[in-house]
């Protein structure tokens, strides 16, 4: 279940956010089943967290371009429409994902869970996959 505070902070601002980072570590970033659609997480500070569950969130249309997500938790999240491209998804858990029409140009997938996932529509250009 989505973490309250992380949610809140998000839902700030990425200057907020940034700003909350450098003075809060957190070890954990907890959005499972958050509604994030649309969201734009490419200036984000996500660095030095351990475990993201983003599982079972609503991600459609979010630009994720070039964000490091590496081994995070995306199983039964909604992607669709979603720019992945340069990001850094390698041992990402994808299973039972919805990424129709996601753009996963040039992004790093060595070692993603994809089991499940519907990649109906979905953008492979150049992807990183071994």
């Amino acid at each position: 279940m989505v973490k309250q505070e992380h949610f809140d902070k998000l839902q700030q601002g990425c200057e907020s956010w940034n700003h909350w980072r450098k003075n809060y570590f957190i070890n954990e970033l907890d959005l499972s089943g958050a509604n994030l659609r649309g969201i734009d997480l490419r200036e984000f500070d996500l660095s030095k967290v351990t475990r993201i569950d983003l599982s079972m969130a609503d991600l459609r249309e979010a630009n994720l371009s070039g964000v490091c997500l590496i081994r995070v938790n995306l199983s039964g999240a909604n992607l669709n429409g979603a720019d992945l491209s340069d990001a850094n998804l390698s041992g990402a858990d994808l299973r039972n994902a919805s990424l129709n029409g996601a753009n996963f140009n040039n992004t790093n997938l060595i070692g993603a869970d994809l089991s499940g996932a519907d990649l109906n529509n979905t953008t492979l250009e150049l992807a990183i996959t071994t």
